[in-house]
């Protein structure tokens, strides 16, 4: 009988916890690298766009399946795979641009490659990691391992921001593909000494091996629609992702046209969202909560961030719009984190890496739908940006007061075991 896990920093993990901080690190270096070296070597905002397409696609189509890997297969096993195979990608991207300097396009359509099979791995990871966390933390402390978790993420998007440019332009995009790969495969190093509990069904033989994955395929979907609680979270989720994706796209425009000052305030605006997701991510990894507290502040989240769209409908003062970006990064951080543990806690760990591998596809899926149906909204509008916040902002309080309303879902946010601080 294995002994049951005390400390939210034990060995395994921190090994994990490691491990991904350093993946997530190397993931955004190497986008990041990526487009610099496209815009140097091209010029093309086209090529930018496609090659962006290629790495988020797989993402959409494979996360049931990748889901369904994360319950049939070994999650340990997993992690290693992906990440080996990431980092040998990318290294051989680093060769292929170094030693065909004089032939771009060469390394170009390599490039489109491994974005695309960067793409495949992360929707096989995702799931992996996702659903192995509740089985290597204290159900207690399970907000305070994903806030951690994701807090790795964003700290990496703010280094990826901050150290991006000047490591590209000392390194060049050859040593920092390379380093980038080697990131990977340190990652993977380390989850080789990572232990995941994990009951593994026999698989069966034959040509009905691929039948019975397509029904366990099935079987995630058909879970997640039997739970009326769980089917709204999903339908809310993808359309607040679809009402949410255009915001990144209307910032620039707001900058320039709104707030009129510098670009450079780009930068500072998305620093101020960064630091108030991690703001977001310390409140729900430490704060003890009771469940009916936690639903009542996780639909104050829901309106807080659909509010501070508004509230920048109205607002021409820099300062201010700083303060209402670190808003709404962490009223979304703080309902994020807690909708990912109660699911975690809540859905057995054998079908875990199927709902959280649809979560992901839905979640996903939307997005660039919206991203290219408000593309033409902010012509049709001619930039007016403030009746674009407006609009995004009033649609999210109808979703968040539908939520609210819906009695099954506020019974889901409720059901999870109380969450802890994370001592230890």
């Amino acid at each position: 009988m294995e002994k049951p896990v005390t400390k939210l920093m034990n060995r395994n993990f921190v090994l994990l916890w490691a491990g991904q901080a350093v993946s997530a690190l190397g993931s955004r270096a190497f986008t990041f690298s990526m487009m610099l070296w496209l815009m140097e070597v091209s010029d093309s905002g086209t090529l930018m766009g496609l090659i962006m397409v290629a790495s988020s696609l797989p993402a959409i189509l494979l996360g049931p399946i990748g889901g369904t890997f994360a319950d049939r297969f070994s999650r340990r096993r997993i992690l290693i795979v992906t990440d080996t195979i990431n980092g040998i990608a990318v290294i051989s991207a680093a060769a292929v641009i170094f030693f065909h300097r004089e032939a771009p396009a060469l390394a170009i359509a390599w490039l489109f490659v491994v974005a695309a099979l960067g793409g495949i791995l992360g929707a096989f990871f995702r799931p992996a990691t996702n659903a192995a966390i509740p089985d290597l933390v204290p159900q207690d402390k399970l907000a305070a391992g994903n806030a951690l978790n994701q807090f790795s993420k964003q700290a990496a998007d703010m280094l990826g921001q901050l150290v991006g440019p000047i490591a590209f332009r000392l390194l060049g995009a050859p040593w920092l593909f390379l380093l980038n790969g080697l990131s990977f495969l340190a990652s993977a190093g380390s989850e080789t000494f990572i232990e995941i509990p994990q009951k593994i069904a026999p698989r069966e033989e034959g040509r009905h091996r691929f039948r019975a994955f397509l029904d366990s395929t099935k079987e995630g979907m058909i879970y997640v629609w039997k739970d009326r609680g769980l089917r709204a979270l999903f339908s809310g989720v993808a359309a607040m992702n679809f009402f949410m994706a255009p915001f990144i796209i209307l910032v620039p425009f707001y900058v320039d046209h709104v707030l009129k000052v510098r670009v450079d305030w780009f930068g500072f605006l998305m620093a101020a969202m960064a630091i108030g997701s991690i703001a977001g991510l310390a409140v729900a990894g430490t704060v003890k909560i009771t469940p009916g507290r936690r639903r009542r502040m996780l639909l104050a989240a829901l309106f807080l961030s659909a509010l501070t769209l508004c509230g920048l409908a109205a607002v021409g003062s820099a300062p201010l719009a700083l303060v209402l970006f670190f808003v709404f990064g962490c009223a979304v951080a703080f309902f994020n984190v807690h909708v990912l543990t109660i699911l975690q806690a809540s859905v057995e760990s054998e079908i875990r890496g199927r709902v959280l591998g649809l979560l992901e596809t839905l979640s996903r899926s939307l997005a660039p739908i919206g991203m290219a149906v408000f593309g033409v909204v902010i012509d049709l509008l001619d930039k007016n940006v403030p009746r674009l916040f407006l609009l995004i902002g009033g649609l999210l309080l109808v979703i968040s007061a539908v939520l609210a309303l819906h009695r099954e879902f506020r019974r889901f946010l409720e059901q999870a075991p109380e969450v802890q601080p994370a001592a230890g």
